[in-house]
């Protein structure tokens, strides 16, 4: 008696049940990279804020821009808007930032 054959596919039949397969991997490996790519942008590095007036420092680093901002104020380099309950800088002045490091 004659032993029944393997079953192989070949052809167009492997290549579409193999780049199924792939696809797949691809695509999860596409969505992966998607994903940590997403996570980066809204992951913050700390850092530290600080007034410049023309390039000069003119407060001390700050951890948060509030407090850089209440700086501002209080050297009388910001302006209060009550009609939008917000506060602008005047044009020489710079809010900077820099990324936190230990000195801060």
């Amino acid at each position: 008696m004659a032993r029944p054959r393997a079953s192989i596919r070949s052809g167009r039949a492997a290549r579409r049940t193999h780049a199924g397969t792939a696809g797949d991997v691809g695509r999860a490996r596409r969505d992966d990279r998607a994903a940590a790519s997403a996570a980066s942008l809204t992951r913050r590095t700390p850092a530290a804020y600080r007034i410049e007036v023309f390039g000069e420092p003119r407060a001390p680093w700050r951890s948060t821009v509030a407090q850089a901002i209440d700086d501002a104020i209080s050297l009388g380099l910001a302006s209060y808007d009550e009609e939008r309950d917000e506060h602008y800088l005047a044009v020489p002045v710079a809010l900077v930032s820099r990324p936190l490091s230990a000195d801060c």
